[in-house]
């Protein structure tokens, strides 16, 4: 049953303009940012309800703060021990992983001991072997400029490391240098761009997230939109490590890494995958605040990469797309709640509206967390119906009152018709009476 009748094409293009320009109104305020704070906290929240699982092909190998004060390993001195170090690529690279990402800034240190000064080459040396003659792809952090070139530095120490800064120059190429910047964004970290955008004449420079990109596909990214992707990081927890748990099938410690005496000679947990190295040691002080706590760097760029391999992430969908579908919305909910009595109308549109607005959110933006955004328009719709409603009433209550006061005054006015006539007859028969 049609409860405006004649009235529901000028409704419904009542509705669908309110809609509309709900639907704009929030377009124009989500392409300013303004949602940007709302739409952060609302992801922090859906990610610690639906947690992604990992995608089982990357490891993180952690320098936990037990391997840092081991006396055989880094006894606890910063930077960390080269020698160390260079076991553990070479232990690494024994296991055959498609990927090592290094966080760990590797360039000369002015004034080493005669120990750690050749340690140092002799890790220089290794890592410039390993990239030239196994299949693994070797990620490194680009050293700030301001650090590269200081005085007090070993002379072989810096051929060493020229050698090794030009192995990215090999066809193809096996090592990539990368920038550690993270992008903080409401005081957490939440995207992670592919690239940092140089300044001056210095190229933008891929993030590690970036370089592991390249170094997967085995070719740089030289598209200028790169420089301004980045990636929503929705977070597992799959890659901490503890006391209770040093190895788990997304992150083992480097001292249990380097525990054996040789090197494995069948596919192993790293074998084929993507491995990030990096400190979760306090001393390292690299840790961040994310949406699941505060989490080391080397756990950071996991959960980006591995984020990365799920594609599970919302997309921003383009503009023309968001607009329609949210206007649609509100369109839609208007026509029932028109096409039914108010009640059942509004019942029906909140029973439809929570698989029409998932169904909507993972056709605009890939996952359906994002249903959020449909619903402006829905509830400008539900208060534009409430106040014509609200209006009507106030119209129908008018007009009753105008009828009810015409009845009233019609009847009194019959009263006093009445009124008169008795009195007339009344006069009338007692002149009758003196005439007899």
């Amino acid at each position: 049953m049609d409860h405006t009748h004649g009235n529901t094409p000028r409704a419904l293009l009542r509705i669908t303009i309110t809609s509309a320009v709900v639907s704009a109104l929030v377009t124009v305020l989500h392409g300013v940012g303004y949602f940007e704070s709302l739409e952060a906290k609302w992801l922090d929240a859906m990610g610690m309800i639906f947690r992604p699982s990992p995608s089982a092909q990357v490891v993180a190998v952690a320098v936990t703060d037990a391997d840092f004060a081991r006396p055989d390993l880094f006894g606890s001195i910063s930077p960390l021990h080269p020698d160390t170090l260079r076991r553990l690529v070479e232990r690494l690279a024994q296991h055959r992983p498609a990927v090592v990402a290094l966080d760990i800034l590797l360039q000369p240190v002015p004034h080493e001991s005669a120990d750690r000064a050749a340690a140092r080459q002799r890790l220089y040396q290794s890592l410039a072997s390993l990239a030239a003659h196994e299949s693994t792809q070797w990620v490194l952090i680009e050293p700030d400029r301001a650090e590269v070139n200081l005085p007090g530095i070993d002379a072989e120490v810096q051929a060493a490391w020229e050698v090794l800064r030009s192995a990215d120059q090999a066809t193809p190429p096996r090592v990539w240098w990368a920038s550690p910047t993270m992008h903080v964004e409401e005081g957490s970290i939440r995207r992670m761009p592919l690239a940092v955008v140089g300044n001056g004449a210095h190229a933008a420079t891929p993030t590690l997230l970036g370089a592991v990109v390249e170094a997967r596909a085995a070719a740089p990214a030289h598209a200028p939109q790169g420089q301004h992707e980045s990636v929503l990081i929705r977070y597992t927890g799959a890659f901490a490590l503890d006391a209770s748990a040093p190895i788990t099938a997304h992150a083992i410690s480097a001292g249990d890494l380097l525990a054996p005496a040789g090197g494995p000679r069948d596919a192993t947990l790293l074998t084929g995958k993507t491995v990030i190295v990096g400190g979760t040691h306090e001393a390292g002080r690299d840790y961040h605040w994310t949406p699941i706590g505060r989490i080391a760097a080397v756990q950071i760029w996991a959960e980006a990469v591995d984020a990365w391999l799920r594609h599970d992430a919302p997309r921003e969908p383009p503009r023309w797309l968001a607009f329609v579908l949210e206007t649609a919305v509100g369109v839609g909910g208007g026509w029932l709640m028109l096409r039914f009595s108010p009640l059942v109308g509004y019942i029906l549109t909140v029973v439809a509206l929570a698989p029409l607005t998932l169904l909507l959110s993972s056709l605009a933006f890939g996952a359906g967390v994002m249903f959020i955004n449909f619903l402006p328009s829905f509830f400008a719709v539900r208060l534009h119906q409430r106040f014509e409603l609200t209006t009507e009433n106030r119209a129908l209550r008018r007009e009753l009152q105008l009828l009810q006061a015409r009845a009233e005054s019609r009847q009194q006015d019959a009263e006093t018709a009445a009124h008169d006539d008795g009195s007339s007859e009344r006069t009338l028969g007692a002149g009758l009476r003196v005439r007899s």
